[in-house]
């Protein structure tokens, strides 16, 4: 019922939130701007977060959590959480990085001018973090969730729609280019997302102690489980 609930008022603020910046922004070049810079780390969040990570980790922590070794539960959320943290830490810097020539790489894709480069690297280097945040905030929900702690992972995505609307209302004034607020409001959305949910995972006794070993053999199994699901998504 919680996630129910939780779930429609998402998508009521996701209508507010689509109605608000058509409104305001129209559909103008900035605007399409916004969308490619967007989707991309969007689009590796299926593969690091919801997608491909959550569908291989869960049963694996499900199946530690049913034997009932605590320290072996630990010991494996530790490890995991440290690999997909090192994981896209790495992937967002690469980004930010080569954002210009993943802008020019994806407009030309899309069939969009190239006038539009500089200003979709601009906002690519402010939403590339959130793909850090959101998967970390992936992690924590899929903890909870396995604990039968459904609502703030219900809750959560309300944060996203609610710190674009409030990027767009109050500081798109304050851009040269008032679309970018979009991209920090998706990017402070992750941040509080990840806010949210880490400290629940603390109050279980499961904050993980980040522990870097990709040789960890829970740590493999999760990732031999995400290669199938990685090729699908790649394929969708």
């Amino acid at each position: 019922m919680v996630f129910s609930a939780f779930t429609l008022l998402s998508r009521i603020a996701g209508f507010v939130r689509d109605t608000l910046q058509a409104n305001l922004f129209g559909a103008g070049a900035a605007v399409s701007a916004f969308v490619v810079a967007y989707r991309i780390p969007n689009y590796l969040r299926r593969i690091f977060a919801e997608g491909s990570f959550a569908s291989a980790f869960v049963p694996v922590l499900s199946e530690l959590r049913q034997q009932g070794d605590e320290a072996a539960l630990r010991d494996f959320i530790d490890h995991v959480a440290g690999a997909l943290l090192a994981t896209v830490v790495l992937v967002t810097g690469i980004g930010m990085l080569l954002a210009p020539w993943i802008a020019r790489l994806f407009l030309v894709l899309a069939g969009k001018h190239s006038s539009q480069v500089d200003l979709v690297a601009e906002m690519l280097r402010i939403t590339f973090p959130y793909l850090t945040f959101i998967s970390m905030t992936a992690l924590a929900g899929s903890v909870l969730n396995s604990f039968r702690q459904f609502a703030l992972p219900a809750f959560a995505p309300m944060l996203h729609n609610a710190s674009v609307i409030v990027a767009m209302l109050l500081f798109a004034r304050y851009f040269d280019v008032p679309e970018k607020a979009l991209a920090w409001g998706v990017c402070v959305a992750g941040l509080l997302q990840m806010l949210l949910l880490w400290p629940a995972m603390r109050r279980l006794g499961l904050r993980p102690r980040l522990r870097l070993d990709f040789h960890h053999a829970g740590v493999q199994r999760v990732f031999r489980l995400m290669l199938p699901t990685i090729f699908s998504s790649s394929v969708a």
